[in-house]
């Protein structure tokens, strides 16, 4: 089974090179920010018992959030894996 990437916006470009491989796939995912600041994320790809990879930066602030909050939801919705680089 393919694993899943997904990519923080910034990181689309680089997400795209692992994809030549046929042994990734490309996962989509929604990101809302509430009027009170709070991030909402939902992964928009099957990923039950699949595994995901993150790949993003952590230099902002934001990032880091995104990517902590992310892989928390990949794994609550059933991921097997998940993996940030």
């Amino acid at each position: 089974m393919k694993k899943v990437i997904f990519a923080l916006p910034a990181y689309q470009a680089f997400a795209q090179a692992f994809l030549v491989y046929d042994q990734f796939e490309s996962g989509e995912y929604k990101e809302r920010r509430f009027s009170d600041g709070t991030l909402f994320v939902s992964p928009n790809s099957d990923i039950r018992d699949r595994e995901c990879i993150i790949i993003g930066g952590v230099t902002p602030h934001e990032d880091l959030t995104e990517i902590l909050l992310l892989a928390h939801t990949l794994k609550k919705e059933g991921a097997k894996k998940v993996i940030a680089v």
